[in-house]
Formats: structure tokens, sequence, C-alpha cells
């Protein structure tokens, strides 16, 4: 409910005067003004700090030939250095001033990738990508917790995603481990101050949707001989995303900032609809054939630790419903994680999986009317409607049949949601 309306309700009572209501209104009026005022500043701030740091990058980049070296050096240390005392500036004169320190950190963040790649080059230091955005992830990490500066976090996650990238995929044989996984850790207290102490924050939102899509960018980084096997390993990712979105703290918050129910769930599906064609049962048949050491496989490892950790999730905190209340989709992960490794020794696989993503459909279609949710409904009937999609590709049926399939899925969508919007207007 609105505060307007909140107040218009209590004067009514007669619990608060006309005098206290305009008090109340005031209050909330000034409190949102300067917080949004706060935020929009915070905003500007950071992105005039990242125009100036690659503004003075792009000014030196176009004359550095014709630069003696002794002055290349000296340069290269400039911003860097004003990026150091500006922001130790901030801390011990306006610690209070959040848009000062997060466009200082964000200088500063910039500054020394700038100052590390222009050393490399005056010297002709010769490193890879890798070693760079290591040693650039180093010097910046105390720069995040220093000036407690969220947007540079946020850079932080981006720039190890694309380290994890950059390092990994295509590299597994070279390296046995992947400092991806100790750069996220190290960022996550960060993030867990943020939820503790500044749970309303704008950037709470960027979090939650960012630190789960660069862990699904990066987890494919494990794929080495038997990569097939990292589809249980998505899956109850997915499976782990989707429990976390349905915890008390994720729970009660709006779609926007729950994205790890959104993406768990959006994953989970496509996860399901892509192993649900042919070819993937018959690629699946081959594992064995081809090895049996699978089993000692980081892939299979990864998939087990994965497993066990969104099960463990989905327990504590499942243990005080029912057994009917459990949505089929939380636990499908489970399900495709047993299918797919008896799959590999016996046939059925591809039929399980379609007989799967159908039960789904009609539970999530079920779920969505018995609780008056459009979205929930909607949900299900995509997912129906991916699947028959699938099919239209993947099957001998007559044109005739596919376009029937095709005009009933129509008639689905539009009945189930004329259905749901008259149960409102009935409710209301």
């Amino acid at each position: 409910m609105s505060i307007r309306k909140e107040t218009k309700e209590l004067l009514e009572a007669e619990i608060i005067t006309e005098e206290t209501a305009e008090k109340i209104k005031e209050y909330y009026k000034n409190k949102t003004s300067s917080a949004s005022s706060d935020t929009l500043f915070s905003v500007f701030a950071v992105l005039g700090a990242l125009s100036a740091g690659l503004g003075i990058i792009l000014l030196i980049a176009r004359n550095w030939d014709d630069i003696p070296r002794k002055i290349q050096t000296i340069l290269a240390f400039i911003p860097l250095l004003i990026g150091q005392f500006t922001a130790g500036y901030i801390l011990l004169k306006k610690q209070n001033s959040i848009a000062a320190k997060e466009s200082s950190a964000v200088f500063l963040f910039l500054s020394a990738g700038a100052n590390l790649s222009l050393i490399s080059l005056i010297y002709n230091i010769s490193e890879s990508t890798a070693d760079f955005l290591f040693t650039w992830l180093l010097l910046v990490l105390p720069v995040i917790y220093i000036m407690k500066s969220s947007a540079s976090a946020i850079l932080y996650i981006f720039l190890i995603t694309y380290y994890a990238v950059a390092t990994g995929y295509g590299h597994r044989s070279e390296n046995t481990f992947n400092f991806y996984w100790i750069f996220i850790a190290s960022i996550l207290p960060f993030y867990y101050r943020l939820i503790k102490k500044e749970p309303e924050s704008n950037y709470i939102v960027f979090f939650n949707w960012i630190i789960p899509v660069s862990l699904i960018i990066s987890l494919g980084i494990w794929a080495d001989n038997f990569d097939l096997i990292m589809f249980p390993a998505y899956m109850s990712f997915f499976g782990l995303l989707s429990a976390t979105g349905n915890t008390p703290y994720f729970s009660d918050k709006k779609n926007l900032h729950n994205s790890y129910k959104i993406i768990g769930a959006a994953g989970l599906a496509v996860i399901l609809l892509i192993t649900s064609f042919g070819f993937f049962e018959n690629e699946l048949r081959k594992i064995p054939g081809d090895s049996a050491n699978f089993l000692y496989s980081p892939e299979f490892a990864v998939s087990i630790l994965i497993t066990a950790a969104a099960l463990t999730v989905n327990i504590l905190f499942s243990a005080n419903k029912k057994l009917s209340g459990i949505n089929i989709l939380n636990i499908s992960y489970l399900i495709f994680f047993i299918m797919f490794f008896a799959g590999m020794y016996f046939p059925g696989f591809r039929i399980s999986v379609n007989i799967l993503i159908l039960i789904i459909g009609i539970l999530l279609i079920k779920q969505g009317s018995e609780q008056n949710s459009i979205g929930i409904l909607n949900f299900g009937l995509i997912i129906i409607s991916a699947l028959i999609i699938c099919r239209f590709f993947d099957t001998d049926l007559s044109f005739i049949i596919k376009g029937i399939l095709f005009i009933s899925a129509g008639a689905g969508f539009f009945s189930a949601n004329y259905m749901m919007l008259k149960k409102r207007k009935q409710n209301d």
C-alpha cells in the first residue's frame, strides 16, 4: 500500500490528525526525494569517473609514440597517483559522500589497469592476457573493501568473468585449477555485507543478477574430456539457484530482486529442452564406451558436489513443507541427475525427459491456477509450447498434426489467461 492510502485509512479511523498525516507525507516525500537524488548523483559520478579515466587513456595513446620513455613512465604513473591521492583524501575528509567514494574508487580501479598496461608496453614486458588480468585483479581487490565501493565490486565481477573465459575455455588441460573461484569467493564477503547493511540498495539488484550469471558463464571451464557430463552439473546449479531464490530472504522479494529464482527456473527448463532431442541420447550412450574413467573426471566431481549443495539447500528450506507443496521444477535437477547416468546404460532417456517436461508444464499450470498467479501459469504454458516446438523439428509427424498442436497451444494460452483474469475479477 502507498503512504497516501495508509494515512487516509488512519484519518478515517480517527487514529491520527490532519496535521500528523501531513507531517508523515512530508517526511516520506523528503526521504524518497533524498534517496533518489543520492542514487542519481552516485550513478553520474561513477559515469564521470569512467569517462575521465578512459579519456586520459585515449589522449595519452594518441601521442604515445612521440613521447620519450622517461616521460612515458611518469605519465603512466600519474593517473594512478591521482587516483590514490583522491581516494585517500575522500577517506579522510568525505567518508559520508557515497558519490565521491564510488567515483574515486572506480577511477583508481581503471588507473591501476592502465598503469600495468602502459608499463608493460614501455619496457616490452611480455606477459599473457591471463597474467595481466591476474595482476590487475590482485591489485584492485583491496580498493573495493577499503573504499566500500559497490561500483568497483561490480566492475571486478565483470573482470573476473572475463578472466575465467580467457584462461579457462580451451585451456583446461593446461590449468588444473582456475583462480576465478578464489576471486569470486573474495568478493562474496562484500556482497554479504551489502545484503546485511544496505538491503534496499539499488546495487543489490545488480549483484543479484551478475553474480549468478558470472557463475553460469564460468562453470563451463571445468569441461574437459567429458563435457557432456556438465549438463547435470549445470542442471543442479540451476536447481541450487532456484532453491536459493526460495529461501526466506529472497522468497518475499519482487521478481526484479529475486534473480536466483528466475534464472534458476529458466535454466532448468532450457537444459531439459536441450536434452530432450534424440541426438543427445545418442551422445550420452557413447560415454561408457569411450572410457570408464568418467567417474574420475572433474566434470563428474563437479556434478556430484553441486547436486549435493542443491539438495542440502532444498532440504534445509523445505523441512517444514509437505510433500504435496514441493514444486517439481525445484527437484527436477535430482530427477534429471538420476535419469542422465541411468541413460548412459539403458534406453529411454529421451522419452523420460520429454515426459518430465510435460509433467512440469502441467503442474505449473495447475499451481498457477490454484495460486491465482498469471506468471506461474504462463511459465507452464511456455514450457509446454517450447516442448511442442522442439518436437516440431525432431519428429516425423505430419504437418497437419503439427499444425493442430500449435493451434491447441495458442488456444491454451488464450483460454488459460482469460479464465485467470475472469477469476480475478470475480474475487475482487
